[in-house]
Formats: structure tokens, C-alpha cells, sequence
């Protein structure tokens, strides 16, 4: 795999990623991409990963990890938020 690829699914990845812990949060409208950040990531296996955040909104805040993996081309993703 090349550097570009590489780049790609990482990008895949994060995109995901951010879109789980969106739609997790429950949010009303849904948290923008500038509410949150990423604190670490692990994982060994390329196309696959668990990334932490951190989110902010209005005096709230939170943290997740997220899974997330690419299989068949797809990214995919998922989180349980920490209170």
C-alpha cells in the first residue's frame, strides 16, 4: 500500500469516526467538526483503530473512543460515550 492510500483510509477513518461520535452525542443540531478533537489514536493494523476525543459544546463536554475499521472499501465506526 502507498503513502497515499495510507492517507486515504486514514482520512476514511476520521471522517467516520467523528460522524459516530456526531450522531452519539445526540446533539441538536449535530456537533461540528470544530467541537471536537482528537486526543490520541492506537491501533497497528492499517484501516483499523480507536481514536479519543474530546467534545465541547456550550459549557458542556465530554470524551469517547471510537472504533472504527475499513472492510469491503467502507468505512466504519462506533462509540459508547464516557460520562
Amino acid at each position: 500500500m502507498n503513502t497515499a492510500d495510507l492517507h486515504c483510509r486514514r482520512l476514511n477513518l476520521l471522517w467516520a469516526a467523528k460522524e459516530a461520535l456526531r450522531k452519539a452525542t445526540g446533539h441538536r443540531p449535530l456537533l461540528g467538526f470544530l467541537e471536537m478533537r482528537l486526543e490520541s489514536q492506537g491501533g497497528k493494523t492499517p484501516g483499523c483503530g480507536t481514536l479519543c476525543f474530546r467534545w465541547q459544546r456550550a459549557g458542556e463536554q465530554g470524551r469517547a473512543s471510537v472504533v472504527a475499521t475499513i472492510e469491503d472499501g467502507f468505512a466504519l465506526a462506533y462509540t459508547c460515550l464516557t460520562p
